[in-house]
This record gives C-alpha cells, structure tokens and sequence, in this order.
C-alpha cells in the first residue's frame, strides 16, 4: 500500500432504526467511512439510504456476499443471535 492510500473497510449496518442510525451516523461523521445498510422494513432502508447516501441491501444474505469485515447487528435483541451467527459463518 502506497503513502497516503488506505485500505477500505467494508462495514454493514444490519438495523435502521435509531441505534443503527446512530451509528451509521457516527461512522459517517467520525471515521469518513460509508456503510452499507439492510432493514427488513423497506420504507425504512429506502429513507435511511436516502437520508445518507449509502449503499441499501435488499437481504441480509446478499449483503453477507460483499464479505463485510464488520457487522454491526441493530435489531431488536431477540434477533442478535439469528444475525449473528449467519454474520459470523460468513
């Protein structure tokens, strides 16, 4: 790697509800990284992608295909470990 170019981090935001928001907003604003996102609620993924300028994606699985290096799991808690398990076989 050259001086001055760095290697991107791929990042998914699973979650657009105000924590996911939160810290999609923070990674935007502090680290100059641009996440992806997924929510089951489409209205909701549309208007935070929007809202933003990040990249949506459609289901969890795809997104997963994009060999994310972080997972950020935003969902109500009962389904952490469904998300988290197929994040981490991933």
């Amino acid at each position: 790697m050259s001086t001055g170019e760095q290697q991107k981090m791929k990042i998914l935001i699973n979650g657009c509800g105000a924590i996911g928001e939160r810290h999609l907003r923070n990674l935007i604003n502090h680290f100059r990284v641009q996440p992806a996102v997924f929510d089951i609620n489409k209205d909701k993924l549309n208007e935070i992608g929007a809202k933003y300028g990040v990249k949506i994606c459609e289901d969890f699985e795809s997104a997963l295909l994009d060999k994310p290096d972080i997972v950020f799991i935003c969902t109500p808690n009962h389904l952490h470990v469904e998300f988290a398990v197929k994040a981490a076989k991933n």
